[in-house]
């Protein structure tokens, strides 16, 4: 019954049935899910917007990924599929984004659930401005090392890149005492790491007063709290 609903959302044909149960019963039986549950993953994904030779492609990751993160499948194809649709990532690639959350779960106080839901926040102002998704969830981990995590990690740094981008004029921000160039010549969003770095090195020496003051011309309230968290890492920890 399950797998009849996974056929039906996927849109896939008689012959996909047969690999996708195929699937289940060679992925499910070794793990701790049990078939019906591997199935209910499946689904998830079809839900997602994946066919059915993409959940085939991506049952092996999802299931890596929900006993890693002690996740249902459900809410760990719910994630996956999440990012990708935020970050135009395309469907054969869903090892590769299940590779980087576990990447920066296992190199950052946070896990893989709170970091699906600050992606909800931060991720499409992220890609939006072209940021990659190990971009993205660097900042986030950083955000997570200094106790913030969930929805108020993804606020603070859409808070940041918003308040970076309203304060852009000929591709840089104006901080007083130094600025930072945001865009390249070609008008595209350099990397935020790089960005990071150049603020770091622009406050470097300053005293606690001017490094506010420098900060606070450009990030308000909710993005100066995250910058700050941000700073305090550091653009090393972030690489």
């Amino acid at each position: 019954t399950q797998m009849s609903r996974v056929q039906a959302l996927s849109g896939g044909t008689a012959q996909d049935l047969e690999a996708l149960r195929g699937t289940v019963l060679e992925r499910g039986s070794p793990t701790q899910f049990s078939a019906t549950q591997a199935a209910e993953g499946m689904e998830a994904l079809a839900l997602g917007g994946l066919n059915a030779s993409q959940i085939v492609q991506a049952m092996p990751g999802l299931l890596g990924l929900a006993a890693a993160e002690q996740l249902s499948l459900g809410s760990a194809a719910g994630i996956t599929t999440a990012i990708m649709n935020t970050f135009g990532i395309s469907a054969d690639q869903a090892g590769t984004v299940v590779d980087q959350l576990l990447s920066v779960s296992s190199n950052a106080a946070v896990g893989v659930d709170d970091i699906g839901k600050s992606l909800e926040y931060a991720g499409p102002a992220a890609a939006a401005l072209g940021m990659s998704l190990p971009e993205t969830t660097a900042a986030l981990g950083l955000m997570a090392n200094q106790g913030i995590k969930g929805s108020q990690a993804g606020t603070a740094l859409g808070a940041v890149l918003s308040d970076l981008t309203a304060n852009v004029q000929d591709g840089r921000v104006d901080f007083g005492a130094f600025a930072v160039d945001i865009y390249d010549a070609q008008g595209q969003m350099r990397p935020f790491g790089d960005i990071l770095r150049d603020i770091e090195a622009g406050t470097n020496g300053m005293s606690d007063a001017q490094r506010n003051a420098a900060l606070s011309s450009v990030f308000q309230r909710q993005s100066l709290r995250g910058v700050n968290v941000l700073l305090a890492e550091g653009s090393g920890k972030y690489d």
